[in-house]
């Protein structure tokens, strides 16, 4: 009887802590940890733009990338499509989003696009290598591709559940 109570005020006590620290909405339009509807909105609009922007990127990136596996692309051709139209907006991504300053609740989602940005423009990078060096390995570079679209998702989901 004893260990059903203890039980039964241990779960009580777990759901008051976990409900208690939600980051729901309340009455006064503030989140619990002290974030303002302002801050999550101006947030939002940074990271859509972000994610826009690293889309945007990644849609040239993959267009270029089918034409090899279709030969309708060289390597040269590649190489040149991603240093003219992909490789400097990549870089100024990244120069957007790393020293972005965020509220402490929103770190660790920020710290997650931080690294995906970078992820991403190593991958331009490591394209355009591959490419002067006519040794593009088209699988791994889809299977990459996947892997950004897969932690991409994540972010989402995470900033969703905020």
């Amino acid at each position: 009887m004893k260990k059903k109570l203890l039980i039964i005020v241990s779960i009580f006590t777990t759901l008051t802590i976990v409900t208690g620290c939600s980051s729901s909405k309340n009455e006064e339009g503030q989140y619990a940890e002290g974030i303002s509807i302002e801050e999550v909105q101006e947030y939002d609009s940074y990271l859509q733009e972000a994610l826009q922007t690293a889309n945007s990127l990644m849609s040239t990136y993959n267009n270029s990338l089918d034409g090899l596996y279709t030969g309708d692309t060289s390597n040269g051709q590649f190489a040149k499509v991603l240093k003219d139209n992909v490789i400097e907006s990549s870089r100024e991504l990244v120069k957007l989003v790393e020293p972005y300053d965020v509220n402490p609740n929103f770190f660790e989602i920020n710290q997650s696009l931080s690294n995906l940005i970078n992820k991403q423009h190593q991958l331009f990078l490591d394209s355009v290598d591959m490419a002067n060096q006519d040794k593009v390995n088209k699988d791994n570079l889809k299977k990459q591709v996947s892997s950004i679209k897969d932690e991409q998702a994540i972010i989402i989901n995470n900033w969703k559940q905020f």
